[in-house]
């Protein structure tokens, strides 16, 4: 069911929930895609979306009121980069049972500055390890991980270990998974999520569709040599999206790489 005017207006339902908080409730509808929130104005504290068919984790409006997002029980395996500046207020996040695979797909989530509880109960990621410690690692105001209260000792274990060769190992090769995942969905389509738009849509134009057709382009020697030095080096979550952005650009223009310093 596609979320437009008619379900927002007439299907949704908005409910003042037990801590007199604005829920618009938008459960078990089959959504397969955010859309058209904005026809809400930014009047719900809290939106619920459980049981649809999400597989992004996008195109949000501006949301300055919101701060309870439930997305249970979707297929998301992406988050948008800019999700953290849509929401910037939000606390509680559920992504439980979706698909989540990599810790770097969870890195979008270092623009909640606010975000104290999150739950990923049921993604492939929440069995990775030091799964707990990225998390951390990516977003430091988190209080609860999975119901269950972070430890002060657990704050400390993940600043020593993301500190050292091993945490930075962790993540560049959470990255490299993350990458050829990306690379995976946009050559055989990814049950759609690899051509749709944060916006309006718009695949891109025959030329885009073209370039989508004939595949990633592998990487010269001398680029990967490069790539590998620049991870190596790289020392936050920021550097690290940053390589993925260029290599999944130069994936589809052989120009990405071309960025990396030499």
């Amino acid at each position: 069911m596609k979320l437009d005017y008619d379900v927002l207006t007439y299907v949704s339902e908005t409910v003042v929930d037990p801590m007199k908080d604005r829920a618009l409730d938008l459960r078990g509808l089959k959504i397969p895609r955010i859309e058209n929130l904005a026809i809400t104005k930014d009047l719900h504290d809290t939106i619920d979306l459980t049981d649809n068919d999400l597989q992004r984790l996008d195109n949000l409006p501006p949301m300055m009121r919101l701060r309870h997002l439930l997305v249970s029980n979707n297929r998301v395996r992406r988050i948008d980069p800019a999700f953290g500046s849509r929401a910037p207020n939000l606390e509680s996040l559920v992504l439980a049972g979706n698909a989540l695979a990599e810790l770097a797909d969870l890195e979008p989530l270092a623009g909640l500055r606010r975000l104290t509880h999150l739950c990923l109960v049921d993604n492939p990621v929440a069995k990775k390890r030091h799964y707990r410690l990225a998390l951390l690692k990516i977003c430091p105001s988190l209080r609860f991980i999975d119901f269950q209260r972070v430890r002060d000792s657990e704050r400390k274990e993940s600043r020593i270990l993301f500190a050292t060769a091993e945490g930075k190992a962790l993540l560049s090769a959470s990255l490299t998974a993350s990458s050829s995942s990306s690379k995976r969905a946009a050559t055989t389509g990814g049950g759609g999520d690899a051509g749709d738009s944060d916006g309006d849509g718009d695949d891109g134009g025959p030329a885009a569709k073209r370039a989508r057709a004939s595949g990633p382009a592998p990487l010269s020697a001398e680029e990967a040599a490069r790539l590998r030095q620049a991870l190596e080096k790289a020392t936050t979550l920021e550097e690290m999206e940053r390589l993925r952005r260029l290599l999944e650009a130069g994936a589809a223009s052989g120009g990405g790489v071309a960025a990396l310093p030499k």
